[in-house]
């Protein structure tokens, strides 16, 4: 089942942030720097297995530069640094989010400099793991407590030694699988590059698999060209990547635009898995705005068949109102983030009406 709402404390920029009423389509809104990027990392984290490969993911999404990424150790001490808020000496991160279903969950982050303060169990772990010299420094533990049945508890270890991050999971099986939100996974999706070519291959795939999910993804591709008769997968320069094949021919998605890539990344994400949450972040990038009303009702339509839920952020008023007009009133939520002077972070939340009533009003709401 998907997220109803969560709760997130001393993350990134917020030290408080409650984002409820999340709908089966969620979009999320405000000015640079409210935290429109934070709140999808946040969820994303929470309702997954922490690991080091999902702080790098981080910053790639925020596009850091290798020469930051690769400092020494003394000037940035451990990759999940990024994750606490800068000058707040809180170091325990909280996650505590519930389901469609009224189960809640907890994931709590917390660093620590010292290996005395781990428990004796935990401490074993460590030293059997690491026999490298050195002073080990820079130790993240992860909980996370689920009530399916009676309480269960499974922590990570998360060792930053040397310059080299290892994971060492705790009580592996003391924690029902999946745990997490969304019970066919939670996606966050990434359209960089060759990474968004390859993810797109195996999303593709999947989607070939499942009964009429090929020829919605068609429909949803045809929003942008409705000349787009067949998608393959096929070789281009010892690459394989989808081909769409239209009147002209057929031509690979990389040379298709950035709005083809996209809107396929969207449809086979949400087509590819039943009970999912997708994450996008400025879900319109890339996408003139006419074809938003139909996309929408396309991506909508979507999520109602495999029964997931969709939580997007944006810069856009129309886009706020295409989703608007083209979803379902208890199928929709959008939420308005605003940074408080006393650094706390506001959420405002509008139904489809009252987004299109303050967007007619011209009440700024993006």
């Amino acid at each position: 089942m998907s997220l109803k709402n969560i709760h997130i404390e001393n993350f990134r920029q917020f030290r408080s942030l409650k984002l409820e009423k999340l709908s089966g389509i969620t979009l999320i809104g405000g000015k640079n720097g409210a935290g429109k990027t934070s709140a999808l990392e946040g969820i994303y984290l929470a309702a997954t297995e922490v690991s080091s490969k999902k702080f790098e993911e981080f910053e790639s999404r925020r596009r850091q530069p290798e020469s930051i990424l690769n400092v020494s150790a003394k000037d940035f001490p451990a990759p999940w640094a990024m994750l606490f808020p800068i000058g707040v000496e809180a170091r325990e991160i909280k996650f505590n989010y519930e389901n469609m279903e009224d189960k809640s969950f907890e994931l709590i982050i917390r660093q620590i400099d010292d290996v005395s303060e781990l428990s004796d169990h935990e401490q074993s772990i460590v030293r059997s793991h690491d026999t490298s010299p050195g002073e080990l420094k820079n130790i993240l533990i992860c909980e996370t407590q689920c009530p399916i049945g009676k309480p269960h508890k499974h922590s990570t270890l998360m060792l930053n030694h040397n310059r080299v991050t290892q994971q060492i999971k705790v009580n592996r099986d003391a924690l029902p699988s999946p745990h997490s939100i969304g019970a066919g996974g939670v996606y966050f999706v990434s359209t960089q590059d060759w990474s968004a070519i390859n993810e797109l291959n195996k999303l593709y795939s999947n989607l070939k698999k499942t009964a009429g999910a090929y020829e919605k993804f068609i429909e949803i591709m045809q929003v942008m060209d409705s000349n787009i008769a067949s998608i393959e997968i096929l070789e281009y320069r010892n690459q394989f990547q989808l081909h769409v094949t239209n009147q002209s021919g057929s031509l690979p998605i990389s040379h298709a635009g950035d709005g083809a890539l996209r809107i396929a990344l969207y449809a086979a994400t949400i087509l590819a898995s039943e009970n999912a949450v997708v994450l996008i972040d400025e879900i319109e990038n890339g996408l003139h705005y006419s074809l938003l009303s139909e996309l929408w009702e396309a991506l909508n339509k979507a999520c109602e068949i495999t029964g997931s839920q969709l939580v997007a952020t944006t810069h856009s008023a129309e886009c706020i109102r295409a989703a608007a007009q083209n979803v379902d009133d208890e199928r929709f939520t959008y939420i308005r983030l605003d940074q408080l002077s006393n650094s706390s972070t506001h959420a405002e939340y509008y139904s489809n009406s009252d987004a299109i009533e303050s967007l007619n009003a011209g009440i700024p709401i993006r």
